[in-house]
């Protein structure tokens, strides 16, 4: 699903090489789309507004199906207008490209907001699904890129007399039209994932749970004899947390301004330079620039799975590397169209290597810095700074269970209590072995990127001979969920003691008292 989110606007950057020969903006259409992607992030504001206006009574989904479908349109109307020009303002403008550019760069911007909070969902270990789908949207353009080829490029020839040279543009494999039309049908793939996500049980039955295993040195079974119910005994599971770091509020801060900083470099200030730096070496290299360019996103992605976090130093000594090539391709930019080395091999070669270098270093601190903030910032403290008036998403404390205590993160809890009852409508006449374990959440379903928040849980080993339905009671820390969060939601797996997922719920099932869960079989 996250295919679509900026594979149309990656894809068009990256056929740029080929466009600029027939339009008349020329070298200026880089810096074109750039305003226009400055100009629609008006659209997240919008969407935010909309959000905090509409409370609870928000939904993603609508908005999901708008961005995906005008995405597939605006490709469709790019590939057969890309070259119509209209006369405006004493001038010819390819009002076609610069619209549709206007279009995907406001549904692009958009799409990070609502596809992330659509991932609220479903399990946190689903998002590395979605971060490689947008590390993809760089990759799939360029392959498409290098089965196309090189075109654009002028060669002069001598006319039919022999007595004066004409320009002569070489031509891709394929046609702007037919590449356009295949990101378009990758996106209408996008589509059909997402139907496929929203009605049908794919992910339920696909969805590898996080395996219960049971050591004997970790766990421990006890019985609550004032109960007359199958429920008991119950598995309890013992995991210590982790000291917490925090880092300090200026440091915090300073972060902030680093990443603000080097988004305002990479997506602000370079792109709109990139002819200027580039195509006084050849048109070549500006094509091999769009190869390179989108592949080195998804290497500074790659990068940070080994190595996620940067001490606030490195990080940095990272920014200040980063801002001494950025500030080169600005003096090779404004010395166009005759800067050091122009026409020479090895000063094509030079600015090919800086601005791949400047891309990963600046790329790779921006994913670094959003995860140090995330691994060692407490919530507690972000809440305060920009809300005031905030609860402890995470900090430290101990949460209920009705079979003891369990270590978690939390400052003042707030036990409230949860009972109902598992039923199975399509399997009612079920009969459990003895070998299966019931657990039963309670979760606040988070906004945006955020995963959800666990706000207490159960774990039920099932006697052999047990039916449905199956009665619960526990205690969840109401405090655990940050301000703003979406509604609290009941989650229901029973597993067998190998970890293989046989029964889940609705992961929707809302919160409420002596709430009745209906689980299926998978």
């Amino acid at each position: 699903m996250n295919l679509s989110a900026w594979i149309d606007l990656q894809g068009l950057f990256v056929e740029l090489p080929i466009m600029i020969s027939f339009i008349p903006e020329g070298w200026a259409i880089p810096s074109v789309i750039g305003l226009c992607l400055c100009a629609a992030n008006i659209m997240p504001a919008v969407v935010a507004i909309l959000r905090w206006y509409q409370g609870k009574r928000f939904s993603e989904i609508p908005y999901i199906y708008i961005i995906i479908i005008i995405g597939i349109v605006s490709c469709c109307v790019l590939a057969f207008s890309w070259q119509k020009t209209t006369y405006l303002f004493g001038r010819e403008r390819s009002l076609w490209l610069i619209g549709s550019a206007f279009t995907l760069c406001m549904l692009d911007s958009t799409s990070s907001l609502v596809f992330f909070d659509y991932m609220k969902r479903f399990r946190i270990r689903y998002l590395t699904a979605v971060f490689l789908g947008e590390g993809l949207t760089g990759v799939i353009p360029t392959l498409l890129l290098l089965a196309q080829g090189s075109g654009g490029e002028a060669i002069c020839v001598k006319s039919n007399n022999g007595t004066t040279l004409e320009p002569i543009f070489t031509q891709p494999r394929f046609s702007v039209t037919i590449y356009m039309l295949l990101i378009a049908s990758i996106i209408i793939a996008s589509l059909i994932a997402f139907v496929l996500l929203r009605w049908t049980n794919i992910v339920s039955l696909a969805d590898a749970t996080e395996p219960t295993k049971l050591n004997d040195s970790t766990t421990k079974t006890t019985s609550d004899a004032g109960e007359n119910s199958p429920m008991v005994p119950v598995v309890e599971l013992f995991n210590p947390s982790k000291p917490v770091k925090h880092i300090a509020t200026s440091s915090f801060i300073c972060l902030l301004c680093i990443n603000t900083y080097n988004s305002f470099v990479l997506y602000g200030i370079l792109p709109s330079l990139s002819t200027y730096s580039l195509l006084p070496y050849g048109q070549r290299v500006f094509y091999y620039f769009c190869l390179l360019n989108p592949l080195s996103y998804s290497l500074a992605l790659l990068v940070s799975v080994k190595w996620a976090t940067l001490s606030v130093f490195i990080t940095i000594i990272g920014t200040i590397i980063g801002s001494i090539l950025a500030v080169f391709i600005i003096i090779i930019a404004t010395q166009s169209p005759c800067p050091w080395w122009a026409d020479t091999l090895h000063g094509a070669l030079i600015m090919l290597v800086i601005w791949f270098l400047m891309t990963v270093i600046i790329a790779y601190l921006r994913i670094t810095t959003g995860n140090f903030i995330k691994g060692e910032w407490s919530e507690e403290k972000v809440f305060k700074m920009f809300q005031r008036n905030h609860r402890s998403a995470f900090g430290i404390g101990h949460t209920r269970t009705r079979s003891g205590y369990q270590t978690n993160i939390g400052g003042h809890p707030q036990w409230e209590i949860v009972s109902g009852k598992v039923v199975s409508s399509r399997n009612s006449a079920d009969v459990f072995h003895g070998n299966e374990i019931l657990e039963v959440s309670v979760v606040n379903a988070s906004l945006m990127d955020a995963p959800s928040i666990l706000l207490g849980r159960q774990k039920i080993r099932l006697q052999a001979g047990q039916r449905f339905p199956i009665r619960f009671q526990f205690y969840y820390d109401k405090s655990r969920a940050g301000p703003g969060y979406g509604g609290r939601t009941m989650q229901v797996r029973i597993t067998n003691y190998n970890g293989h997922l046989l029964y889940i719920n609705d992961m929707q099932t809302p919160l409420k008292h002596n709430v009745k869960i209906d689980v299926k079989r998978v």
